[in-house]
């Protein structure tokens, strides 16, 4: 028994046993994986550019995920002109 500091509550431990029953899954057996590959066009001078997905994808997860998915690395090649 466990009393907590200056206060009515009292704790107590209890075991708890746990049984999983079935069968182990492998994913890989399971699921479908679908292999993606991209290409990015030329930036324009606004620093846009497309992606071609070798794949539909879910374009709205992309946007969703973005961070997660890519690194971003910029690069002011204008650092001269702006210190």
């Amino acid at each position: 028994m466990k009393e907590s500091d200056g206060s009515d509550e009292v704790l107590y431990a209890y075991n708890c046993d746990v049984t999983v029953n079935g069968t182990k899954v492998d994913m890989f057996e399971v699921l479908t994986f679908t292999d993606y590959t991209f290409t990015m066009g030329d930036l324009d001078r606004n620093g846009l550019t497309s992606i071609t997905w070798s794949n539909p994808v879910n374009t709205t997860y992309i946007w969703e995920n973005w961070d997660a998915m890519f690194d971003v690395y910029v690069k002011n090649v204008t650092i001269r002109e702006h210190n």
